[in-house]
């Protein structure tokens, strides 16, 4: 299936949205931000425009916080999954839902990104603004790298990248994703922290998994969910699963 806006996954303020990226599918962590047209003269890196939401003269606009980071045909252990096919599926009780599948070497990955509407006591915050994403890969031969890594979109570099633990990943910037300019953003009032978290979740048939912030360097600043599958036997299939929440 071809990539269009409507493949993006939507939770309250939240989104999931998909790319394409050479032969594979990148994904993208976005957060609507609202602009007051009557305040500005122009809005610059807001990404997609939803005309007439909210009030008169205004529009929401999708801007990228994180971008999965990919890599090409010649890797067959590469930073992220392997997508290469998206197919949507019917909602669920706790959502919309899609698939995706890929292959390289002599693995295949599969992964659901699915918006999750349910109460969970896991992580703190609005329930409406939750996504999560269950990743699976099957193993014929010895991984040498297995997880899902992203790096800051432009725009958030100055955002700070904090490992609360092994299982936990949180981003907090002034107005993230949001063009600001002091302590005033572009058409909105920066009111706070804005605050996105990763969480690892239990799952099912699944290595050892945790977060690694890499060091802030000239080319930008990231972060990858790592999986152990060294004493996994083979064949075998791995997977990890985590929620991305805004709080």
């Amino acid at each position: 299936m071809s990539i269009t806006d409507n493949s993006a996954i939507t939770a309250g303020r939240l989104r999931v949205g998909f790319i394409p990226a050479g032969d594979r599918i990148a994904h993208q962590v976005l957060r609507s931000v609202r602009h007051d047209h009557a305040n500005i003269d122009s809005v610059h890196n807001c990404g997609e425009s939803n005309p007439g939401e909210g009030n008169r003269g205004e529009s929401n606009h999708w801007q990228a916080l994180l971008t999965s980071r990919e890599g090409n045909f010649q890797q067959h252990w590469p930073a992220s999954p392997v997508m290469q096919e998206l197919h949507e599926q019917p909602s669920t009780s706790r959502g919309r839902l899609v698939l995706l599948v890929g292959g390289a070497g002599k693995s295949h990955w599969s992964a659901s990104v699915e918006e999750d509407s349910r109460e969970n006591g896991n992580i703190k915050g609005d329930k409406r603004n939750r996504i999560v994403l269950d990743v699976a890969v099957r193993l014929q031969e010895a991984a040498q790298w297995l997880g899902s890594s992203y790096d800051l979109a432009a725009g958030n570099e100055e955002a700070e990248i904090t490992q609360v633990d092994a299982q936990t990943i949180r981003i907090t910037g002034q107005c993230l994703g949001e063009q600001c300019l002091g302590e005033q953003c572009l058409g909105e009032q920066c009111l706070g922290k804005q605050v996105i978290i990763l969480e690892i979740l239990p799952s099912p048939q699944t290595a050892t998994a945790q977060w690694r912030v890499e060091p802030r360097n000239s080319t930008g600043t990231g972060f990858s969910l790592e999986v152990d599958a060294s004493n996994i036997s083979i064949p075998s299939t791995v997977r990890w699963k985590y929620a991305i929440t805004t709080v």
